[in-house]
């Protein structure tokens, strides 16, 4: 009887133990969500203006213009105005997230713009789920959680992961998509093959910069797995490429066709010099410092060193994805801080490994040398990652927009308006329902001379384009008045014309010279 009582005893404490993991878990994980989704409402009403103004209220005006399309109660008048304000706007990727934002707004009966903040959240929350069964999957538990903690809590993460703009949801599939790949390394199977590709298939239709991580995960997890001849005569592997392939090869070679090649020699072909001079690459890494505090990516990259040996390919494919990204659109992975977005998930999935070997270390020391270092651990971990909340909060939009809005009745109507304004325009045509042509920044200018031209400031040919520019238009607004005064041959040129100063504006009638 008393042999009977010790593997009892001992099967009740393992049932005990089994469930207060459980229930760490389940805390952990709760808690870790709550604060990543909570964080993210604060504010989430606020005008999308809080960061890349130009590029949401791009997604924005072509999601009103779809809507005005859709819903057949609209104004007519309105309707052809939202259409023509959307119709300025090049489409390169899919309009995949305005187009579910459009059927919503139909669906409530108005134009509410937290609703793309709601659903960017859901995306990256969705993702959250990937980042930790992926975390969990190379390496234990504890680094999941702490993957987990980093991708909903970086403070560049909060910020761009609730913008209403494709890169949340790009993200999310590729991040999907390489827990698919993750899977299918380890058992080959064809319900692995087959998520994997159609998870990978959409993360590039919807935006083409997800063909990168795609690329280097599926090379580097199947070379681990086969030899390249193997590989060239597995059925699994040629069925994951022909799945994968099918959709974005549709879009972006069917659909899109020279038009995609168009932007290839825009903004690829034309800036890879770049790729050739260490200043690139310096402001690449100072800019990496600044969304993500240069200590985390410290610790992210040596924490390589931590994974197992058959984990390391993983995160390594991570890495190269996102550098193959930067060295594909060099110019635009050190100005426009959105094409780091896959970062996040990249850094937060690195860190897992240096976490899993801290806490396992923890675990097997005495109660109160792992309390020290557990809330050191913590301390470090709110160290790295303060600063969260004062970007959401810093500014209330509402007021501003009540600016642009009071132009509507300003601006003349049915005229032709070139504008030298607020984020290319955006704000002016959306809230002002008013059609602009683009005058381009001095930041183009420089992009100019990034991609080997040779066009200042003072370069006789923006004589040449002014005087093109005006040939059909009505009027000039300018709203920039630094750029103005930075571009002299402009200003110069404007000043000859009969002009009316408004609240924060200027508008030239180009039919009335001085």
């Amino acid at each position: 009887m008393a042999e009977s009582k010790i593997p009892t005893s001992i099967y009740f404490k393992k049932r005990k133990n089994r469930l207060n993991s459980k229930i760490f878990l389940f805390l952990a994980w709760f808690i870790i969500f709550g604060a990543g989704i909570g964080i993210r409402l604060i504010n989430f009403t606020n005008p999308p203006l809080d960061f890349q103004a130009w590029r949401q209220l791009r997604s924005a005006s072509i999601a009103r213009g779809m809507y005005y399309e859709m819903d057949p109660s609209a104004d007519p008048k309105s309707r052809e105005l939202a259409v023509e304000i959307a119709n300025q706007f090049d489409i390169m990727e899919p309009t995949v997230f305005e187009r579910l934002v459009a059927a919503t707004y139909l669906l409530l009966g108005g134009e509410y713009l937290f609703i793309p903040r709601l659903y960017a959240i859901l995306f990256w929350t969705i993702g959250g789920i990937g980042v930790f069964l992926i975390s969990k999957q190379i390496t234990t538990v504890y680094g999941g959680l702490v993957s987990l903690f980093f991708y909903f809590l970086m403070p560049f993460g909060v910020t761009a992961s609730r913008a209403f703009m494709p890169d949340p949801l790009m993200v999310m599939w590729i991040i999907l998509a390489a827990y698919a790949l993750l899977r299918w390394s380890e058992v080959q199977s064809w319900k692995w093959t087959i998520l994997a590709g159609i998870f990978s298939g959409i993360a590039v239709y919807i935006k083409v910069f997800a063909v990168f991580p795609i690329i280097s995960l599926s090379v580097l997890l199947t070379l681990s797995k086969f030899s390249l001849r193997q590989a060239l005569t597995n059925q699994k592997v040629w069925g994951l490429v022909g799945i994968m392939v099918l959709l974005p090869a549709i879009y972006y070679f069917g659909i899109m066709g020279g038009h995609a090649s168009n932007y290839i020699n825009d903004w690829v072909l034309g800036f890879n010099n770049l790729l050739i001079q260490f200043n690139f690459y310096r402001q690449w890494l100072t800019m990496l410092s600044f969304l993500f505090n240069k200590y985390i990516v410290i610790f992210s990259l040596l924490s390589f060193f931590f994974f197992p040996h058959k984990s390391k390919i993983f995160v390594l494919a991570l890495w190269l994805g996102y550098f193959l990204i930067g060295c594909f659109v060099p110019s635009l992975i050190i100005t426009h801080t959105y094409y780091s977005l896959f970062a996040v998930p990249v850094i937060s999935i690195s860190l897992a490994g240096l976490a899993s070997f801290v806490f396992s270390s923890i675990s097997r020391q005495p109660v109160k040398i792992a309390s020290l270092c557990t809330l050191f651990v913590l301390g470090g971990i709110f160290f790295t990652t303060n600063g969260i909340y004062s970007p959401l909060r810093v500014k209330d939009y509402h007021q501003e927009i009540l600016g642009w809005e009071k132009m509507k009745d300003e601006l003349p109507k049915d005229s032709v308006i070139i504008g030298l304004t607020h984020d290319y325009n955006t704000r002016v045509m959306y809230y002002a329902w008013t059609p602009l042509r683009k005058w381009p920044y001095i930041a183009d200018m420089e992009m100019n001379v990034l991609s080997g031209g040779n066009l200042n400031l003072n370069d006789p040919y923006w004589q040449k384009y002014f005087d093109e520019s005006i040939k059909d238009a009505d009027y000039f607004l300018v709203t920039l008045m630094n750029e103005l005064e930075g571009q002299p041959i402009l200003k110069q040129n404007l000043y000859k014309y009969a002009h009316t100063e408004g609240d924060g504006y200027i508008l030239f009638d180009l039919h009335k010279k001085n």
